[in-house]
């Protein structure tokens, strides 16, 4: 409800286009959809470095986030999600591994929450779903797609936008 209004706003075309709090994307997605943000010149980031790890990867091996999350899909159980979830992920040398980490646990995870303790850790529960899409290959291509040719950075907002001009 709140894009369509955002969208009225908004030039017909961007130069360059800046989202430097990306989190699930919906108004860059949207965006790409209608065509309007020019490649090359479209950049995305975040401050949490798991997501921003997971959208590389996305981007970049989406077949290895597609091959974890079928994985992770066979798998899935209460037992399952807890023995993952205290996993060191931030250990993990590969993108596609972090990727498929974080969309599994938070496809599980009670309501679909993110949340981290003091230590970075995750911990919300397990959400008792019957049937969860841990693995949405359609969707996960169609990302692909869109962030091809985007610049995806981690670091803080100053630093995302420092060559943005006016």
């Amino acid at each position: 409800r709140v894009i369509p209004e955002i969208i009225r706003s908004m030039p017909e075309r961007f130069e360059a286009y800046y989202e430097p709090f990306i989190g699930g994307g919906a108004l860059f997605f949207h965006l790409r959809s209608l065509n309007i943000l020019q490649d090359n010149l479209t950049t995305i980031a975040d401050l949490n470095l798991r997501l921003v790890r997971t959208y590389l990867a996305i981007r970049d091996d989406v077949g290895a986030v597609i091959d974890r999350l079928e994985h992770h899909r066979a798998h899935n159980s209460k037992e399952y999600f807890y023995e993952l979830r205290g996993t060191n992920i931030d250990a993990c040398r590969k993108n596609a591994d972090v990727a498929a980490w974080f969309i599994y646990l938070n496809k599980t995870a009670f309501n679909g929450l993110y949340r981290v303790n003091k230590k970075n850790g995750f911990n919300a529960p397990w959400g008792r779903y019957k049937n969860p899409n841990i693995c949405d290959k359609e969707n996960l291509l169609a990302c692909n797609t869109a962030l091809q040719n985007v610049r995806i950075i981690h670091g803080q907002y100053d630093s995302t936008v420092a060559d943005a001009v006016a």
